[in-house]
């Protein structure tokens, strides 16, 4: 086709977005987003999932861009993306602007319904579907770190009065938040969840959080050992990935809908046969249950891939596993501490093949930026070139990385 340039361009599939016309609602309409050559920028097109071909004939079409598009309904768009003759891209040549486009029309007519700065890193717009509970969002990205956010209530786009830092998610009729600072009483690392009804209801009334504990449940709060690296939601639960000293732990808590109010669970178990291993998790399918992909890798043992009810009591499933690349028999895998010159205690993982090794040749790996975490995995190439040889491979997890949370990035 004219995209094609006769079989010249190498496509990289960039993701997709569905169209989500409700529960018992079979999907039947997809936005691929086709990069040329695995660049930033995408051409997207409309993709018909019933015939299994694109949507030729009044079909959603956006050429090569940093495009970010989202159905509305089945014949509305939020777009986000450089629109001809306007000056709709950020500094950082993402979108500033985010317009409804309607099927059939030219994008040309599309109406503006949020704006950012051109200073900004980026906009974008959303509708989705959050169990019951749907949500038209926009978001202003003013740098890598801080965002304003934005939901629509009627006729009306109302701003959450929260910090800049705070990121935002929601579970069902909840909003979740999750803080890179200290928040009134609420430690920088927590997540705490409150009913959206009433934190709109509140907001403009409140001189701090704290004012809205009655109606806050903290899903989790930070130590000098452990922080939250993320969660998966599933119909009646949200699933947090923990690290405790930089070993992977998976907690549950479940959401009652009619009481809007969350209840602690229990502890998901990784693989038996690794006492240091990377664990997390993804909801196989949010609408129909509580069931999860569970994704395991320890430095001796390959990626391993699981299902696992979040909360019945049932033996884990293993799908699948990587092969075995090299000779991991008698590989250790340890963890120790040394100690900084300014008194931090730094955590290193320490992987070696057969007695405990005295002046043997080291690879030390240590990465600090992006709070980025270096937990365990299964790396075949280094378990071939050097610890199948009987040297060590050691992984430092010092300061500016996400082992310990915001504030271990922080200080950096």
């Amino acid at each position: 086709n004219e995209a094609d340039e006769g079989g010249k361009n190498k496509w990289v599939w960039k993701g997709t977005t569905l169209l989500d016309e409700g529960v018992g609602v079979e999907p039947s309409r997809v936005l691929l987003n086709l990069s040329k050559g695995g660049a930033d920028a995408v051409v997207i097109r409309e993709f018909d999932l019933v015939s299994k071909e694109f949507v030729d004939e009044n079909g959603f079409y956006l050429s090569e861009a940093k495009t970010r598009a989202s159905f509305k309904d089945r014949d509305t768009l939020l777009v986000g993306t450089e629109f001809d003759g306007e000056d709709s891209l950020t500094d950082s040549g993402y979108p500033r602007i985010v317009k409804e486009w309607k099927r059939g029309t030219p994008l040309s007519e599309a109406k503006t319904v949020f704006e950012g700065e051109k200073k900004d890193v980026s906009v974008g717009g959303y509708y989705y579907r959050d169990h019951d509970s749907y949500y038209e969002y926009y978001s202003r990205a003013i740098t890598f770190y801080t965002s304003e956010h934005f939901f629509r209530i009627g006729s009306d786009l109302v701003k959450l009065l929260v910090p800049e830092d705070v990121e935002v998610e929601t579970f069902a009729d909840q909003l979740l938040f999750s803080l890179r600072s200290d928040w009134g009483k609420y430690t920088a690392g927590s997540l705490m969840s409150v009913p959206f009804a009433k934190f709109l209801e509140e907001q403009n009334n409140i001189d701090v959080i704290d004012d809205l504990e009655e109606h806050i449940t903290v899903l989790f709060e930070p130590s000098d050992e452990r922080s939250l690296t993320g969660n998966a939601q599933t119909k009646n639960c949200i699933v947090l990935e923990v690290l405790d000293n930089v070993l992977s732990k998976i907690f549950v808590w479940s959401y009652d809908h009619e009481t809007q109010s969350f209840t602690f669970e229990d502890e998901l178990q990784g693989d038996e046969e690794a006492s240091i291993e990377s664990v997390s998790v993804s909801a196989i399918d949010r609408d129909e249950g509580d069931n999860l992909w569970m994704y395991s890798s320890s430095y001796n043992i390959p990626s391993t891939v699981s299902i696992v009810s979040a909360l019945a009591e049932q033996p884990k499933e293993v799908i699948k596993q990587l092969p075995h690349y090299y000779d991991a028999e008698d590989v250790k895998v340890e963890q120790h501490e040394a100690v900084s010159l300014d008194g931090t205690v730094i955590r290193y993982f320490m992987v070696y093949k057969g007695d405990k090794p005295r002046n043997t040749p080291t690879i030390l790996y240590g990465y600090g930026g992006f709070e980025i975490s270096l937990t365990p995995h299964y790396g075949a190439v280094t378990g071939i070139g050097w610890i199948e040889k009987g040297f060590v491979y050691c992984v430092a997890n010092i300061r500016g990385g996400g082992e310990y949370g915001p504030k271990w990035h922080q200080a950096a």
